[in-house]
Order: C-alpha cells, then sequence, then structure tokens
C-alpha cells in the first residue's frame, strides 16, 4: 500500500479525478437508462462524482494515517518510507482542498 500510493501518486490521483458514473454500463440499457434518471433527478452527475471522488481520497487518507500510526514505535516512523507516506498525505489533503474549492466556486 506504501509503495503504491508514495510510488504512484501522481496516477492514483489522476485515476481519482477522471471518475465520471455517465461512463457506466449496465447489462440491461432499460436499468442504466433508470439509474441515469434517478442521478440526474437527484443530486445530478457532478455532485454524484464529487461525492464519490472525496470518499475514495478520505479512505486512502485514513488508510494511510493508519499504516504510519503502526509505524509508530518502530524506527519505521522515522523512516524515509514514512516520510514519503505523509507527503502523500499532504497531497490528499491538496487535491482535496483544490479539488473542493473549485466544485464551490461553480
Amino acid at each position: 500500500f506504501v509503495e503504491t500510493l508514495t510510488e504512484n501518486f501522481d496516477d492514483i490521483m489522476k485515476n481519482i479525478s477522471s471518475i465520471d458514473a455517465r461512463k457506466a454500463t449496465a447489462t440491461m440499457m432499460e436499468d442504466r437508462d433508470a439509474i441515469f434518471g434517478l442521478i440526474e433527478s437527484g443530486m445530478s452527475f457532478g455532485a454524484l462524482n464529487n461525492s464519490v471522488m472525496t470518499a475514495i481520497r478520505a479512505w486512502l487518507v485514513d488508510a494511510a494515517r493508519a499504516t504510519l500510526t503502526g509505524m509508530e514505535g518502530t524506527a519505521g516512523v522515522a523512516s524515509m518510507e514514512a516520510a514519503a507516506l505523509l507527503h502523500s498525505i499532504g497531497g490528499l489533503y491538496n487535491e482535496q482542498e483544490r479539488h473542493t474549492t473549485r466544485h464551490w466556486r461553480r
């Protein structure tokens, strides 16, 4: 987890930022149409996408912080791995702030 989050951070952020419920598929076209209709009559695709991206980023932060907590009491907490993980957590917070600010300015 740590290696993926720290070494592939930009790819992870790019993938999260590309989430778009409009690209979803369903086996039955009428199911897809019904689901899309519910989304459009409720929160909108933009709001749904934002909620999903926010939830994934929050999960990543929680998982990374739990990993750091597991490093406490060992030399690992002062390691380069821990520093890289802290850097990624900061990047997640920064990305979330930019996304939230952009979303609320609309």
